[in-house]
Protein backbone atom coordinates (compact mmCIF):
# COMPACT_ATOMS: atom_id res chain seq x y z
CA UNK A 1 0.00 0.00 0.00
CA UNK A 2 1.11 3.79 -0.71
CA UNK A 3 0.65 5.47 2.25
CA UNK A 4 0.43 9.92 2.10
CA UNK A 5 4.02 10.06 3.38
CA UNK A 6 7.73 9.97 3.38
CA UNK A 7 9.11 6.01 2.67
CA UNK A 8 12.34 6.44 4.48
CA UNK A 9 12.80 4.36 7.77
CA UNK A 10 13.76 7.70 9.34
CA UNK A 11 9.99 8.51 8.91
CA UNK A 12 8.25 5.67 10.42
CA UNK A 13 6.57 7.53 12.99
CA UNK A 14 4.44 9.26 10.65
CA UNK A 15 4.26 6.11 8.32
CA UNK A 16 2.37 3.90 11.68
CA UNK A 17 0.13 6.99 12.28
CA UNK A 18 -0.99 7.49 8.50
CA UNK A 19 -1.66 3.06 8.34
CA UNK A 20 -3.65 3.25 11.66
CA UNK A 21 -5.59 6.18 10.26
CA UNK A 22 -6.40 3.70 7.23
CA UNK A 23 -6.64 0.43 9.51
CA UNK A 24 -9.62 1.66 11.43
CA UNK A 25 -11.14 3.38 8.85
CA UNK A 26 -10.99 0.75 6.44
CA UNK A 27 -10.12 -2.77 7.59
CA UNK A 28 -12.04 -5.24 9.95
CA UNK A 29 -9.81 -6.27 12.29
CA UNK A 30 -9.02 -6.74 16.77
CA UNK A 31 -5.18 -6.54 16.84
CA UNK A 32 -2.18 -5.34 14.65
CA UNK A 33 1.06 -6.84 14.73
CA UNK A 34 3.54 -4.36 14.31
CA UNK A 35 6.91 -5.74 13.29
CA UNK A 36 10.37 -4.20 11.80
CA UNK A 37 11.51 -6.09 8.53
CA UNK A 38 14.43 -6.68 10.69
CA UNK A 39 13.05 -8.81 12.97
CA UNK A 40 12.80 -12.23 13.08
CA UNK A 41 9.23 -14.01 14.49
CA UNK A 42 8.51 -17.41 15.14
CA UNK A 43 5.19 -17.81 13.98
CA UNK A 44 3.99 -20.62 16.06
CA UNK A 45 5.04 -18.99 19.00
CA UNK A 46 3.50 -15.71 17.82
CA UNK A 47 -0.04 -16.77 17.63
CA UNK A 48 -0.30 -18.55 20.92
CA UNK A 49 1.01 -15.86 22.95
CA UNK A 50 -1.99 -14.99 24.28
CA UNK A 51 -1.90 -11.18 23.43
CA UNK A 52 -5.16 -11.40 23.22
CA UNK A 53 -5.65 -10.27 26.46
CA UNK A 54 -4.86 -6.81 26.45
CA UNK A 55 -4.38 -3.83 24.54
CA UNK A 56 -1.00 -3.51 24.15
CA UNK A 57 1.84 -6.15 24.54
CA UNK A 58 5.47 -6.17 23.70
CA UNK A 59 9.04 -6.20 25.04
CA UNK A 60 10.40 -3.24 27.73
CA UNK A 61 13.01 -0.79 26.93
CA UNK A 62 16.59 -1.83 28.53
CA UNK A 63 17.98 0.45 31.41
CA UNK A 64 16.28 3.56 32.54
CA UNK A 65 14.23 4.12 29.72
CA UNK A 66 11.88 2.18 30.88
CA UNK A 67 11.55 4.55 34.01
CA UNK A 68 11.91 7.63 31.37
CA UNK A 69 8.85 6.65 29.60
CA UNK A 70 7.02 2.91 29.44
CA UNK A 71 6.73 1.61 25.78
CA UNK A 72 7.16 -1.80 24.04
CA UNK A 73 10.51 -1.92 21.82
CA UNK A 74 9.77 -1.02 18.21
CA UNK A 75 11.16 -4.02 17.16
CA UNK A 76 7.42 -5.96 17.71
CA UNK A 77 4.44 -5.13 19.73
CA UNK A 78 0.64 -5.93 19.36
CA UNK A 79 -1.91 -3.49 19.64
CA UNK A 80 -5.58 -3.48 19.91
CA UNK A 81 -8.31 -2.11 17.50
CA UNK A 82 -9.30 0.10 21.05
CA UNK A 83 -5.52 1.40 21.13
CA UNK A 84 -5.03 1.65 17.14
CA UNK A 85 -7.98 4.32 17.38
CA UNK A 86 -6.32 6.17 20.14
CA UNK A 87 -3.44 6.34 18.10
CA UNK A 88 -5.30 7.24 14.79
CA UNK A 89 -7.43 10.25 16.23
CA UNK A 90 -4.07 11.73 17.60
CA UNK A 91 -2.54 14.87 15.71
CA UNK A 92 0.63 15.06 15.58
CA UNK A 93 0.91 18.34 14.47
CA UNK A 94 0.09 19.51 18.21
CA UNK A 95 2.09 17.19 20.38
CA UNK A 96 4.65 19.49 20.70
CA UNK A 97 6.28 19.22 24.08
CA UNK A 98 5.83 15.57 24.48
CA UNK A 99 8.37 13.85 25.76
CA UNK A 100 8.91 11.72 22.52
CA UNK A 101 8.94 14.85 20.76
CA UNK A 102 12.01 17.00 20.79
CA UNK A 103 12.41 20.67 18.98
CA UNK A 104 14.52 21.55 15.63
CA UNK A 105 17.76 22.01 17.26
CA UNK A 106 18.48 19.17 19.38
CA UNK A 107 20.30 15.98 17.79
CA UNK A 108 18.51 13.06 17.37
CA UNK A 109 20.42 10.57 18.78
CA UNK A 110 17.17 7.85 19.14
CA UNK A 111 16.73 4.71 16.80
CA UNK A 112 14.25 6.83 14.40
CA UNK A 113 13.06 10.50 14.26
CA UNK A 114 11.16 12.12 11.74
CA UNK A 115 11.58 16.30 11.46
CA UNK A 116 8.39 17.93 11.26
CA UNK A 117 8.08 21.37 11.07
CA UNK A 118 11.56 21.50 12.55
CA UNK A 119 10.75 18.83 14.80
CA UNK A 120 11.29 15.00 15.78
CA UNK A 121 9.42 12.18 16.66
CA UNK A 122 10.18 8.28 18.38
CA UNK A 123 7.57 5.72 16.76
CA UNK A 124 7.58 3.14 19.40
CA UNK A 125 8.08 5.92 22.76
CA UNK A 126 5.03 7.78 20.73
CA UNK A 127 3.06 4.78 20.83
CA UNK A 128 3.18 4.32 24.62
CA UNK A 129 2.90 7.79 25.61
CA UNK A 130 -0.62 8.12 23.60
CA UNK A 131 -1.66 4.72 24.93
CA UNK A 132 -0.49 5.72 28.57
CA UNK A 133 -2.38 9.09 28.30
CA UNK A 134 -5.47 6.85 27.35
CA UNK A 135 -5.41 4.08 30.39
CA UNK A 136 -3.96 2.01 28.52
CA UNK A 137 -0.28 0.77 30.26
CA UNK A 138 2.02 -1.70 28.15
CA UNK A 139 1.78 -5.37 29.10
CA UNK A 140 5.48 -6.60 29.50
CA UNK A 141 6.32 -9.51 27.48
CA UNK A 142 9.81 -10.66 27.67
CA UNK A 143 9.26 -13.08 25.44
CA UNK A 144 9.85 -10.14 22.80
CA UNK A 145 13.40 -9.51 22.72
CA UNK A 146 14.19 -6.49 20.81
CA UNK A 147 18.18 -7.52 20.23
CA UNK A 148 20.11 -10.15 17.98
CA UNK A 149 20.96 -12.65 20.77
CA UNK A 150 19.56 -14.78 22.27
CA UNK A 151 17.14 -15.94 19.44
CA UNK A 152 14.44 -18.20 19.56
CA UNK A 153 15.21 -21.97 19.61
CA UNK A 154 13.79 -25.02 20.87
CA UNK A 155 14.81 -24.83 24.86
CA UNK A 156 13.09 -21.31 25.64
CA UNK A 157 10.46 -19.48 24.49
CA UNK A 158 11.55 -16.47 22.85
CA UNK A 159 8.63 -14.88 19.97
CA UNK A 160 11.75 -12.49 18.25
CA UNK A 161 14.87 -11.25 17.91
CA UNK A 162 15.76 -7.79 16.66
CA UNK A 163 18.26 -6.17 14.20
CA UNK A 164 19.13 -9.27 12.11
CA UNK A 165 19.73 -9.50 8.32
CA UNK A 166 17.81 -10.96 6.03
CA UNK A 167 20.70 -13.81 5.58
CA UNK A 168 21.00 -14.15 9.31
CA UNK A 169 17.28 -14.99 9.48
CA UNK A 170 17.70 -18.38 7.52
CA UNK A 171 20.30 -19.12 9.58
CA UNK A 172 18.19 -18.75 12.73
CA UNK A 173 15.23 -19.96 11.52
CA UNK A 174 17.54 -23.01 10.37
CA UNK A 175 19.34 -23.48 13.99
CA UNK A 176 16.28 -23.19 15.95
CA UNK A 177 16.47 -26.41 17.27
CA UNK A 178 20.36 -25.89 17.78
CA UNK A 179 19.31 -24.87 21.38
CA UNK A 180 21.72 -22.17 23.05
CA UNK A 181 24.58 -22.82 20.62
CA UNK A 182 22.39 -21.34 17.77
CA UNK A 183 22.79 -18.09 19.47
CA UNK A 184 26.32 -18.22 20.38
CA UNK A 185 27.09 -19.12 16.43
CA UNK A 186 24.86 -16.23 15.39
CA UNK A 187 27.04 -13.85 17.67
CA UNK A 188 29.87 -15.08 16.57
CA UNK A 189 28.82 -14.75 12.56
CA UNK A 190 27.35 -11.56 13.56
CA UNK A 191 30.51 -9.83 14.90
CA UNK A 192 33.02 -11.76 11.57
CA UNK A 193 30.28 -10.71 9.31
CA UNK A 194 30.03 -14.68 8.11
CA UNK A 195 27.70 -16.81 6.38
CA UNK A 196 27.28 -20.19 7.82
CA UNK A 197 29.32 -22.70 5.72
CA UNK A 198 27.04 -24.97 3.62
CA UNK A 199 23.56 -23.27 4.74
CA UNK A 200 21.83 -22.68 2.20
CA UNK A 201 17.97 -21.06 1.81
CA UNK A 202 16.87 -23.97 0.03
CA UNK A 203 18.18 -26.48 2.69
CA UNK A 204 15.59 -24.82 5.10
CA UNK A 205 12.70 -26.99 6.31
Amino acid sequence: MQLPCDDRYEALAVKMHEFLNFAVRELQFDFIFKCDDDTYVCLPRLVSAGFEKYDYVGGAPSGNAWEKAPYAQGGAYFISRKAAQFIAQTDLQTCAGKRWWWSGGVRMISREGLKINGSATVEDMMVGDILREQGIILKIDPRFNAFACPTPYEHQDLITCHSVSARQMYFIHAARKMGPAAGFFLRICRFLKLWPPGLQPGQLK
